[in-house]
């Protein structure tokens, strides 16, 4: 199954983040984007916009994924991530719960003689189309994947997507002009390491952090057999005899990597940034598309106890 996004959009931050946020500020304008369509706020006027809206309600319906927490099963520095899958996911949510085209907040008349902005006002249909429930259940994206596959840190780059920090608009261009796709959870599960953790049991689990076939989807078989237990475990995963990347098995011979072509996976069209400070242009992206990614500066939450 492959499904693809017209856009993803993230608030650029232009407030220094303390390390412990783990989110890497980008200027504006960004050092990367991809956008083919017009940006909502260009096509959108303020008096188009409702004094108030919520993705998690509308006509009684939400149209969010579920919340995550980026800090089970242990601790790891990938919100970025987190933010970037869990926006995402919004977004495939409510594309596929369009049941006609979006269009358009105004149109013009064919006749040459009349040509007048004409507003609809029934439900904003024209800025949003029609809304059905939503087609369950939710396309949960792999978190992991993200951390197994992305870019590690290192002296020469800042674009390292890992538990030690990372970016969301570097991991949208990442998937876009390198990973061609995101596979769904059902195919890795967050573990909550990437390769060069050295934190908790990170050391204990290195075999599960990299970006090889295994660790991008991959289904288990059956129990461990007694007779067939490594006791001194080489390795958790093992190549297998055959020559398909599809039949490297573990050591216990019982899980498996799912061939590329069978892997259900979600695709990137477009991603970028918004200007910071310009809130029209998010209201638009918001309302229109689906929500954004954007970052703050955590400092004065840490000891809120509300």
């Amino acid at each position: 199954m492959s499904q693809s996004l017209l856009l993803l959009i993230l608030v650029a931050s232009a407030i220094p983040l303390l390390l412990f946020a783990q989110d890497l500020a980008i200027p504006y304008p960004p050092p990367v984007s991809h956008i083919i369509h017009p940006l909502p706020h260009t096509y959108i006027t303020e008096e188009d916009l409702p004094l108030a809206f919520t993705w998690q309600n509308v006509n009684g319906n939400s149209y969010l994924t579920r919340m995550r927490n980026q800090h089970i099963p242990q601790y790891c520095g990938s919100c970025w991530a987190h933010a970037a899958m869990s926006s995402l996911a919004d977004r495939i949510k409510i594309n596929r719960s369009y049941v006609n085209p979006r269009r358009k907040a105004c149109h013009r008349d064919n006749d040459n003689s009349n040509r007048t902005a004409q507003h609809d006002d029934e439900n904003n249909e024209l800025l949003l189309g029609r809304l059905g429930p939503p087609p369950g259940p939710d396309i949960e994206l792999s978190i992991q994947y993200i951390l197994n596959c992305g870019k590690q840190p290192s002296a020469s780059s800042e674009r390292h997507l890992s538990c030690h920090g990372g970016s969301s608009l570097y991991a949208y261009e990442h998937i876009h002009s390198n990973l061609k796709f995101i596979p769904m959870e059902t195919c890795l599960d967050y573990i909550a390491c990437s390769s060069e953790s050295n934190e908790g049991f990170c050391p204990h689990v290195r075999e599960l952090t990299t970006c090889e076939d295994w660790n991008i989807c991959r289904t288990c078989d059956g129990f461990t057999t007694p007779n067939n237990h490594n006791h001194n475990r080489d390795s958790f995963l093992r190549d297998g005899t055959g020559d398909d990347v599809s039949d490297k098995r573990d050591a216990y011979g019982s899980c498996r990597a799912i061939p590329r072509g069978s892997i259900p996976n979600v695709t990137l069209l477009e991603y970028g940034s918004i200007e910071p400070n310009n809130i029209h242009a998010i209201k638009a992206e918001l309302y229109s598309r689906g929500p954004i990614k954007t970052s703050i500066n955590a400092l004065y939450l840490l000891n809120y106890t509300g």
